[in-house]
């Protein structure tokens, strides 16, 4: 599972420094013009809600994997063993 971890930073840190100072996260791939077509491009205040949404989403994955990991480290099992002791 590290490896997968430092697989995840390795591109969030390769994509923040393309081009310069970027935002994290912003790949500037949008093959769907979604961004136009649902108004993000115009309305900025729907925009910074959906970033808001996105980072919230974000921050609770980063909980559940780390109590994965942290379940691994404190019992020894992964989570599919500890499910299948029962």
């Amino acid at each position: 599972i590290w490896q997968i971890v430092l697989a995840i930073a390795a591109v969030e840190v390769f994509t923040l420094f393309k081009n310069g100072q970027g935002v994290g996260g912003d790949l500037g791939f949008d093959p769907l013009d979604l961004q136009t077509k649902l108004g993000y491009k115009t309305d900025e205040a729907k925009f910074n809600e959906i970033k808001l949404r996105e980072l919230k989403n974000g921050r609770l994955a980063m909980i559940g994997a780390s109590a994965l990991l942290l379940q691994e480290a404190a019992s020894g099992y992964g989570p599919y063993e500890q499910l299948l002791k029962h």
